[in-house]
Parts: C-alpha cells; structure tokens; sequence
C-alpha cells in the first residue's frame, strides 16, 4: 500500500501535469523539455520471495431453516457459495470488487431478504437454504473442494445428496447479461432444470434480458477448474454459476483492476431481486398467482445495503494472505451471518503437504524509493556551462593585466574622490 503523504500527492501532481502536456512539436521545443523537464528514477531494495506456511483458510458454512439441524435430516437444501478472497499480480493491491465481492454481497443480501420472509410464514418451507462463504476461492476453489471432501468423508455424508442444486455466483456486478455457466445441461425435470426456468422466467418479469444458459464441460486437463459450480460437478452434486461475465478469462477475475467503480449497483441490485424472489418460490412452492407473498415488501431488496457491503468489502485488500480473522471483512460476515442464520459453522483449514493447488509466498510490502532528478541532459548543459565559465577566467588570468585593467576603470573614480594612487608596477602572471 502506499501512504498518501504530501510529498506523495506533489509527485503524482507533478506526474499528471507532465502526462497532460502535449508531445513536442519542434526541435527546440524537445531541446527545451529536455533540459528543463524532471527524470523520476524508483529503486526498491532486493529481497527474496519466501514461502507463508501459518496462513489460515476460513470458510463459513451457515443454515436458514425451522427448528434444530437434526430434525431436517430429510429437508431438501438450496445452496448458495461465493468465496470471500480476491487475487492479483500484488496481493497488497487486490480488491475483488466484482470477483467476488459483488457474489458475497447478493448472498449476504438475499439471506436477509428470505430470513424476513421465512419470520412472516407460519407455515415451514419446503427446502432449507444453506450459505457457503468460502475462502482460496481463487486457488482452483481450495474451500469449496476441502468443504466437499471433509462432508463426504464425515458424518454428514448425507447432507450432499440432499442438496438439490448450489447456486453459485461469481462476478455478477458487471451491466450486462446475465450468465448460467454449466457443466452439462440439467436434465429436463431436474430441480436444476427448473430453477433455471424459474430464474430466467423472473428476469423476463421484470424486463430485464433473459438469463443466457451456457454449457461448458470440465476439462481436468487444465491446472485450474474454470467455475465454482465445477467442483460441486465432480462431487456429483447439481450446481451452476451466475455470473456477467463473458467467459472465464483470469484476467477479469485475478486482477489489481477489478475495483469497485467497475461494479454497476444497479445490476447487482436487479441480481439479488432475481435470485431472492426465484428461492422464495422454490422454499414456499409458491407460484406466480401468490402475489401476495412474491410481490410484497418482504421481498424488497435494498440497495443501500448492497452498496455498504461493496465499500466494506473492497476497502481494504482482500488476497488470501491478508484474510485473517481480524480483517473487517471477516468479522463483518461472520456478524452478519451469525445474526441472520439459525446457525452457523465457521471452520478454519489448513494445507496438507501434498495440496499443491495452494502455495503462497510474502513479502506482501516492498519499499520503492522514488528520486526526481533532472534530464541527463541538463547535467551535460550545466557541465559545459561550468567548463566555458572555468576557461574563461583561466584566460583572463592567463593573458589578460586584470590588475592593470582595474586600476584604469577605477583611476577616474578615485581621482574625482580626491584620494591620492600610489603608482604600482603592474605584474604580469606567467
């Protein structure tokens, strides 16, 4: 990070104003920048990369449902997954607005809005709605893969056949349409098959374009997996991806650029409204004629909290080796989850040996010494100056009576003053 100083601002206000400048035009104009123009010289001090081996990965795993987890053994489950960590070339520099803050936010969002409508309903729902906030999103979804191993392996084995679909969202702040990345195409009749219907259905309803389906396989070819919803695939559970973005590039999703003036409030507003009203039928089996529920205040999505949670989550920097339990991010999920969730499981993992997918390496910080010097240029023109100027005194001493020069200019001075010159021979230096 770099420390917002006087000098800071003087030397980015000197960069803007040189940048502002047009290109010379003339040969003298060029001279004259080169001499008079400033040279901006950064060193930073050498150091050697070394491997961090005491970081921690939390995940947050959480249930939105009636009475005790035990007795909804048989419930069917709605998951919904976002990871909570950004990625870039500078780990200090790395914001993830839309990769994945934009995802965390409709989920926190969401929540609150089901948690109101599941208060008002006297009658239970027909499926639970469970939250995966995971972390090492960005290295090949190292909390989502550990999460589906560590349930598989345990004594909530179960619990994965129960999920009907996960429902994961990954840059979806971005004005432009919205996307639903698969790994195959859900077989007609499937609950997938059907929320997809039921989402695209409530995006039509309120006017926005329809949800583009996209079918992508899984290519294990590859070091990383392209989609969140993948490594649920592998694992034989029901998943996709929502998401505004085009493709899969690394570039939109692991980039220092990827700030929140990039994510449009409006879309991620309308993200949430769809999602929100879409679960709340799926929860209650409610359909279109239950306008009273679906079109009640309920469901009204606030963009004020949407916008809070981006300028929570992008105020600080958000890469794996920053996001420790004390980092606001965290404790502001954990709060908030806490608060709107019948309960909530906050596990922190470790690497094995052998998980290579996740190596990271410090420092985070490096000082960089910013100099301004002149142009080369101007130190070859004030060399010259010097030179001719030493020359010419050493001429002047050399060949010239400078004695005798002085005593003429200052004769009729001295004379008019009435001081009596005593006569001198002049001296000539050899």
């Amino acid at each position: 990070m770099v420390e917002v100083t006087p000098t800071v601002t003087e030397w980015l206000g000197s960069l803007s104003l040189h940048l502002g400048h047009s290109a010379p035009q003339t040969a003298t104009e060029e001279l004259l920048q080169q001499v008079t123009g400033d040279y901006y010289y950064l060193s930073s001090s050498l150091y050697a990369p070394k491997q961090i081996t005491d970081f921690k990965i939390t995940n947050f795993v959480g249930r939105l449902g009636q009475g005790p987890a035990i007795a909804s053994e048989s419930q069917p489950v709605i998951l919904l997954v976002a990871h909570l960590d950004a990625a870039g070339i500078a780990p200090s520099l790395s914001y993830g607005a839309n990769s994945d803050a934009s995802g965390v936010a409709v989920i926190l969002e969401t929540i609150r809005v089901l948690e109101k409508l599941f208060k008002s309903q006297k009658s239970p729902p027909k499926s639970d709605i469970m939250v995966l906030v995971s972390g090492a999103g960005k290295f090949n979804y190292f909390g989502t893969k550990k999460w589906l191993d560590e349930t598989a392996e345990g004594s909530d084995a179960a619990l994965l056949t129960r999920i009907q679909y996960a429902v994961c969202l990954d840059g979806v702040g971005k004005s432009d349409q919205l996307r639903a990345f698969v790994s195959r195409p859900p077989r007609e009749g499937s609950a997938s098959f059907r929320v997809l219907e039921a989402l695209n259905f409530t995006a039509t309803d309120m006017s926005s374009s329809p949800i583009a389906l996209v079918h992508k396989k899984i290519n294990l070819a590859e070091d990383e997996l392209a989609w969140e919803h993948e490594q649920f695939s592998l694992a034989k559970v029901p998943a996709f991806t929502l998401s505004t973005l085009v493709g899969n590039r690394p570039s939109e999703r692991k980039s220092i650029l990827d700030s929140s003036s990039g994510v449009d409030i409006d879309k991620l507003t309308e993200v949430t409204h769809i999602l929100a009203k879409t679960l709340a039928a799926e929860m209650y089996g409610l359909n279109d004629s239950d306008t009273n529920v679906l079109h009640s205040s309920f469901l009204a999505v606030s963009r004020e909290n949407l916008v809070s949670w981006m300028d929570l989550l992008t105020q600080q920097p958000r890469s794996l080796q920053t996001l420790v339990p004390e980092h606001p991010a965290v404790s502001a999920v954990k709060d908030y989850l806490t608060r709107h969730l019948s309960e909530l499981n906050i596990k922190q993992l470790t690497t094995d040996k052998g998980d290579s997918d996740l190596v990271l390496y410090g420092p985070l910080e490096v000082s960089v010494t910013a100099s301004r010097t002149k142009q080369p240029f101007f130190d070859l023109l004030v060399t010259t100056i010097i030179g001719i100027y030493g020359g010419i005194l050493f001429l002047l001493i050399q060949y010239v009576d400078v004695i005798g020069l002085m005593r003429k200019l200052l004769t009729p001075l001295v004379v008019g003053s009435g001081v009596k010159l005593r006569t001198v021979k002049s001296l000539k230096y050899q």
